[in-house]
């Protein structure tokens, strides 16, 4: 399922699933653009530069973000309060239309999911290992999405 000038964003200390993903969908030309945050509060400051210049060439505005809860510094759950945050601060502000957010991780704990269910910009909960299945329904909200705003 292609992607038409779509940006992916991975939040994952785990270089190794980064690269895997990016692997996956760059086979297939599924996305186009990929980049790549350590833990959450690289991922804040990926964001608070987006949104200061939205039109800036350094970053692009991600479509999609995979975003790993248990990372070290910066959990996602810790990005997430924060993102939140400067949201609801900054929202007259922001021209850019936000990305779907799907939390990825190992944990398949009902209390993960139960915290992660409380943050509104969350469209999904996956598991690790990912499979195709999984990468394929979230690409295909990000293409509904697209398709619904032509």
């Amino acid at each position: 399922m292609k992607i038409m000038n779509k940006h992916l964003l991975v939040v994952d200390d785990d270089l190794d699933f980064f690269y895997l993903i990016k692997r996956y969908l760059s086979k297939d030309n599924q996305v186009d653009t990929f980049d790549h945050c350590n833990d959450g509060r690289q991922a804040l400051d990926y964001f608070k530069k987006l949104f200061s210049n939205p039109a800036s060439l350094d970053l692009k505005a991600p479509d999609l973000v995979y975003l790993d809860i248990n990372m070290p510094d910066m959990s996602g759950f810790d990005f997430l309060e924060a993102l939140t945050l400067l949201l609801r601060r900054q929202d007259e502000n922001i021209i850019i239309p936000p990305p779907y957010f799907f939390v990825v991780t190992s944990s398949n704990s009902n209390e993960d999911k139960e915290k992660i269910s409380q943050f509104k910009i969350i469209s999904g909960f996956l598991t690790k290992p990912l499979n195709a299945k999984d990468i394929n329904e979230s690409l295909a909200l990000v293409n509904l999405n697209k398709h619904n705003k032509e």
